[in-house]
């Protein structure tokens, strides 16, 4: 071999050492991006050596993208499966808090007048609360 084939071989075997770093290093640069979208390893594992090429910012915008889609995505999921569990759900009737109604005003009124003449302020409050709920 002349000194000019092994310069070339050289070369070549510099370009290819080069070429493969290059994609080593947009690999792991673009599963940064996909961690740091919160995605796991299974998530991204199947289409990372597609997106993977010489080109770094190409492969960084390819990720930000998958990203920015599977996360919009996401969000879109998230509020629909909200929308439909809230219309599944029935609306609470008004003043559900209180089991007393009009027809119990009167024995209330009965019991607050007996815990009166006992000087018992805890039921005395209670019944006071359960009155002003009817109202």
């Amino acid at each position: 071999m002349t000194d000019e084939e092994k310069k070339k071989e050289y070369v070549s075997k510099l370009e290819n050492d080069y070429k493969i770093a290059k994609l080593e290093l947009n690999k792991k640069t673009a599963e940064n991006i996909f961690v740091g979208a919160g995605l796991s390893e299974e998530d991204y594992s199947e289409i990372l050596e597609d997106i993977v090429g010489e080109d770094t910012d190409k492969t960084v915008k390819i990720a930000q993208t998958i990203c920015k889609t599977m996360s919009s995505r996401q969000e879109k999921t998230k509020e629909a499966l909200k929308k439909k569990i809230a219309e599944g759900t029935p609306k609470p009737d008004a003043g559900a808090g209180s089991t007393e109604t009009q027809d119990n005003k009167a024995k209330i009124q009965e019991a607050l007048q007996d815990a009166t003449k006992r000087g018992d302020y805890v039921k005395m409050a209670y019944y006071t609360r359960l009155l002003q709920e009817i109202k």
